[in-house]
């Protein structure tokens, strides 16, 4: 029995080494038209994985791809050469961030944009400003996809704030009595920052309903969304001073509901998001 159960071991390593063989000893073109064939693993498949780990020397022909793709396709480019930077990739990028900037009602372009505006946030790209800076200003575009141009301008340290966030929410009385608790009142700090940056969809006032302290010295604050047409959760750990992990979570119906898990980051007296990532939508 354990004989058999080693090798039965033994042919799987050896299936997989032919697999990665295989891959390694595919033409950078002959990735690609497999790519193109089946894009709707947004480049994370077998083929797409081959191509980043390739790095520059795949570079020049799937950037000659990219200045024509289209939908799945373009999605898989993105991903691919969002893991490689250099100038001749982050131009590229420019240039795709300008042209579809209208395209409002492109399903993708969330996915395709944001993997770019991450991409150039983190190489540090100052000439991308100017185009995140109209994707996180424009209502036409989806909720998340400002969120995120946001966070690219943070990373970039040419963020604005948006107002004074603490017009923005109320506190029940309920909820009031406790606020000079210190765990209290460094929930709401945390609140008011992702309020700063948009994290509610809706507009008006988001209701405190409560506060209380949570494991590692974090808290957990719940409300309720403008309206009453819903409740939100915020939770976050006490980090180390300068960064603070966190999940938010809003909920308006079964089949109306998302969470996300971020970071903030204390940058010149401000906090602000550096990273945030949506973990399921309902």
């Amino acid at each position: 029995m354990m004989r058999s159960k080693i090798i039965a071991a033994l042919y799987l390593v050896l299936a997989l080494l032919a697999s990665c063989t295989t891959f390694t000893a595919k033409s950078n073109k002959e990735l690609l038209a497999e790519l193109k064939a089946d894009s709707y693993e947004f480049g994370y498949d077998k083929p797409g994985r081959a191509l980043a780990s390739r790095g520059r020397e795949a570079m020049p022909e799937v950037l000659a791809e990219f200045e024509d793709a289209e939908d799945y396709y373009l999605c898989c480019l993105a991903n691919i050469l969002a893991q490689t930077p250099s100038p001749e990739r982050d131009r590229a990028f420019i240039r795709k961030l300008q042209d579809r900037r209208n395209n409002v009602d492109d399903f993708l372009l969330d996915d395709y944009a944001e993997a770019m505006m991450l991409a150039l946030a983190k190489n540090g790209c100052q000439a991308a400003v100017p185009i995140i800076q109209e994707y996180a200003r424009d209502p036409r575009l989806e909720h998340d996809l400002r969120v995120q141009a946001k966070v690219s301008l943070n990373l970039l340290r040419c963020s604005e704030p948006e107002g004074e966030p603490r017009g923005k929410y109320v506190v029940s009385p309920e909820t009031a009595p406790i606020l000079a608790q210190p765990w209290a009142s460094r929930a709401l700090r945390v609140l008011e920052a992702l309020i700063d940056h948009n994290v509610f969809a809706n507009s008006g006032k988001v209701t405190v309903m409560s506060i209380s302290p949570a494991k590692k010295g974090g808290s957990m604050i719940e409300g309720k969304l403008p309206d009453g047409k819903g409740t939100w959760e915020i939770d976050f750990r006490k980090g180390n001073g300068d960064r603070i992990p966190f999940r938010f979570h809003w909920y308006e119906g079964p089949k109306a509901a998302a969470q996300y898990r971020g970071l903030l980051e204390k940058r010149g007296g401000r906090w602000l998001v550096v990273r945030y990532q949506l973990l399921w939508l309902s």
